[in-house]
């Protein structure tokens, strides 16, 4: 697939008026789509709500990209909505008319100037679409390293785990644990090795319509209780070092991965509050100003969520009583663009749970000796 140009640069003046235009720009593709699948059935046998879902997820993916002036973001994640779409039934024809659809309520509800700067990118992903079926046909397209979910459910151990969450064998999958996490460090070895690529195998599954929503809640609903179980053995674990606030941010529902950061740094020794998923930003600050946490971690999973991190570590950053905390953020959301947490305000970038045990132990260190 054709690199992003480097030449295509905006401003953040057009990349404001396209997200302040942005649900103009949705309710104009939503309409247009929808008159043009009375002409041809491009979705196959999707409900409209999945293309509307498409549409919105795009414009707030494309608020991102624009805000942050990275083409890696869309240039990695492309390839995977290709696939994922494809595979859901949604035809080849569909991406160049609702692509079209984009460029033309751009022109319509944004400035001459906003619009020839932003409409680029669109022709950019045109050609890229199509330099992309090109490949799916040939069976030559390659997910980026972002799916690391491919080279994770290879192995055997894993595809049979996930046969147990999927298929609801929730007994089986808990002694298929407890036969491995003999002790804390083995436990930790199932968080990281086992249970985490499982999840991102059971959602690549979903993506690509191998399995149902059921399926992914049903499995989904099995870790959590899993992890809750093994919970039992880390909260004996002594409390020697500072305190950590854990949390998915407002707007992020995924919770399974900041989960297991907060056990892993309560198994480390931290004094650990955990907020799962969808955490209100009014709520968040009060919690912060309340407890003092020597760290913050913010887990986000959805690559259109960056833009509001971005705000909501400003908003930590400019209130006085939240002065000297640590700002830890990670999550599957930074595989698409590691480079991308440079401008969000964050102290550190941890990729696993084993990274911000590492993160943390370091400040610690250098908390002890301020």
């Amino acid at each position: 697939m054709t690199a992003f140009p480097e030449h295509i640069q905006i401003s953040q003046q057009a990349a404001d008026e396209y997200e302040e235009a942005l649900n103009s720009l949705i309710s104009a593709v939503d309409k247009r789509m929808s008159l043009r699948l009375e002409e041809e059935n491009l979705i196959s046998s999707n409900p409209l709500s999945v293309m509307y879902d498409n549409h919105e997820n795009h414009g707030r993916l494309l608020v991102n990209v624009l805000k942050f002036n990275d083409g890696t973001l869309l240039e990695n994640i492309l390839p995977w909505v290709v696939n994922n779409y494809t595979a859901k039934g949604f035809s080849p024809k569909y991406f160049v008319e609702v692509l079209d659809q984009w460029k033309k309520a751009i022109a319509q509800h944004l400035s001459p100037q906003a619009s020839e700067e932003i409409i680029p990118v669109y022709e950019w992903m045109e050609k890229a679409v199509g330099e992309l079926f090109e490949q799916l046909e040939a069976g030559t397209l390659e997910l980026p390293d972002a799916a690391l979910t491919i080279k994770l459910s290879k192995s055997g151990e894993i595809r049979e785990f996930v046969d147990l969450l999927i298929s609801g064998r929730h007994q089986e999958a808990h002694a298929y644990i407890a036969d491995r996490a003999r002790d804390k460090a083995s436990l930790m070895h199932m968080y990281a090795d086992l249970i985490r690529p499982a999840m991102y195998e059971v959602g690549r599954l979903w993506e690509t319509n191998k399995i149902t929503v059921a399926h992914e809640h049903l499995a989904t609903s099995i870790i959590m209780r899993l992890i809750t179980y093994f919970y039992m053995d880390v909260v004996s674990t002594d409390q020697t070092k500072g305190t950590v606030i854990v949390t998915s941010s407002a707007n992020e529902y995924h919770e399974i991965g900041a989960r297991i950061v907060a056990d892993f740094l309560e198994m480390d020794g931290w004094d650990v509050t955990y907020l799962g998923a969808n955490t209100p930003v009014a709520d968040l600050l009060e919690m912060l100003k309340s407890v003092k946490p020597d760290i913050l971690c913010i887990s986000i999973t959805m690559a259109f969520n960056f833009t509001k991190i971005r705000e909501l570590i400003q908003r930590i950053r400019d209130n006085p009583d939240c002065a000297g905390i640590k700002i830890m953020v990670g999550g599957f959301a930074f595989t698409y663009s590691s480079t991308i947490s440079d401008s969000l305000g964050s102290d550190a970038l941890a990729l696993s749970a084993a990274e911000s045990i590492k993160v943390a132990d370091n400040w610690w260190k250098d908390m002890q000796h301020g």
